[in-house]
C-alpha cells in the first residue's frame, strides 16, 4: 500500500510555523501556546504512523446470473490489528448496477476478518470483472494508505 498525505498533514505544520513566526515577529508568547497543538498533532501523528496490515479479497456470490437478477459481491477484509477506518469501493462495469446507491462503504474492521457485502443488478448479459479498491485512514487523519 502507498501512503498519501492528507490536507491536514500539509496544513498543521504550516499553521504551526506561521504562528511561531508571528510570535517571534510580534513578540507575543501567547501565539506559541496557540501553535503548540498543531505541531504536537503533526509530530505525534507522524511518529505513530505505520503501514496498515489490511488485505482485501473479493468473492462473487453467484458465478452465473440472468439479465434482471440480483447478485452479491462480498469484499473480505483481513487485518492483523484493528484498523481505524477502511473505505471499500467497487468498480462496477457497464452492464451491472449497484442496488443501494454508490457502491462504497466505510467500515472499522477489528482484528481478524470482516465481510462487506454489495448487491448488484444485472442489466445486460455478459461476463464482468468487478474490482475492489480499499483506502485505509489513520487515527489522526494525516495519511491515507491506498
Amino acid at each position: 500500500m502507498t501512503p498519501a498525505p492528507t490536507i491536514r498533514l500539509r496544513a498543521y505544520p504550516a499553521i504551526c510555523a506561521a504562528l511561531l513566526l508571528a510570535a517571534v515577529g510580534l513578540r507575543r508568547p501567547e501565539l506559541v501556546a496557540v501553535a503548540a497543538p498543531f505541531g504536537l498533532v503533526a509530530a505525534v501523528g507522524l511518529a505513530r504512523s505505520a503501514p496498515p496490515d489490511v488485505a482485501a479479497h473479493i468473492t462473487p456470490g453467484e458465478l452465473r446470473a440472468l439479465e434482471g437478477d440480483r447478485v452479491t459481491a462480498v469484499v473480505e477484509l483481513t487485518a492483523a490489528r484493528p484498523a481505524w477506518q477502511v473505505d471499500v469501493a467497487l468498480g462496477v462495469p457497464v452492464g451491472l448496477a449497484p442496488v443501494d446507491g454508490a457502491p462504497r462503504r466505510a467500515v472499522r474492521p477489528g482484528a481478524g476478518s470482516t465481510a462487506v457485502a454489495f448487491e448488484l443488478d444485472c442489466e445486460r448479459w455478459g461476463g464482468y470483472a468487478v474490482a475492489a479498491r480499499i483506502r485505509v485512514h489513520e487515527p489522526f487523519g494525516l495519511r491515507e494508505w491506498a
